[in-house]
This record gives C-alpha cells, sequence and structure tokens, in this order.
C-alpha cells in the first residue's frame, strides 16, 4: 500500500509543477501581448509624427517663381 501512495504523491507533485509551469507561460503570454498592444500604439503614434513632420517641412519649402521671398 505504501508503494501505491508513494507513486500518488509523485504524480500529484508532478502534476502540481507542470500546473504552475502552465500558469507561469500563461502570466509571461499576457504580459508579452500587452507589451505588444503599447508598441502597436507607440508605432501608430510615431508614424503620424513622421507624416505630420513630412508634411509640415514640405510646406516651407514651397517656391513660387515671380514673387519674392520673405523671411519670417
Amino acid at each position: 500500500m505504501d508503494r501505491i501512495s508513494d507513486r500518488h504523491d509523485m504524480h500529484a507533485d508532478r502534476l502540481d509543477r507542470e500546473e504552475r509551469r502552465v500558469s507561469e507561460a500563461g502570466d509571461e503570454q499576457n504580459t508579452m501581448a500587452t507589451a505588444q498592444k503599447k508598441a502597436g500604439k507607440l508605432l501608430l503614434t510615431l508614424q503620424d509624427r513622421a507624416e505630420d513632420l513630412e508634411a509640415h517641412s514640405r510646406r516651407n519649402n514651397v517656391r513660387i517663381v515671380g514673387i519674392e521671398e520673405s523671411t519670417g
């Protein structure tokens, strides 16, 4: 009977370890998903800023022939 009890305890311990590993993997996946969402939002923000800066820089580079340029 001790042998069966020992095997049961061994399997219970093994099951506990595996459940912890699965739980930790789930937690890590949630952390990575959150980081990915933040990175995606940051990417969109930076793309918007880059487009805005590019459009702004082009606005000031218009030269019309025959009209004097002003400085200011």
